[in-house]
């Protein structure tokens, strides 16, 4: 489950593919062996990933897909792809010291 004041990056063994020409990537996952397609919401957000919260995540990619022209209630729902990458071992949660206490 998404926390907003948790951190996510994306594990150091992830293997990621671009496939610019098709708008997706291709990821596999070595520990849990599987190859997943993720489409263009998804790989931004993994792009994103560099250990920041899931509130600038969210600011983040708002700005890409304003930059793009695309309303804000016309963008993808950020939480749910984050918990939806979690749950398939393509993004880690670091949880912060307040979670952690």
């Amino acid at each position: 489950m998404s926390s907003p004041s948790a951190c996510y990056r994306r594990p150091p063994e992830l293997r990621v593919r671009p496939v610019p020409e098709l708008g997706y990537c291709l990821v596999f996952t070595p520990d849990r062996p599987k190859l997943y397609t993720l489409n263009a919401a998804a790989w931004l957000l993994l792009e994103l990933c560099d250990g920041q919260s899931l509130d600038s995540l969210e600011s983040d990619f708002r700005e890409v897909y304003a930059e793009q022209g695309v309303g804000a209630g016309d963008a993808p729902d950020v939480r749910l792809i984050i918990e939806d990458l979690e749950c398939k071992g393509i993004l880690l949660r670091q949880p912060t010291e307040k979670e952690t206490s």
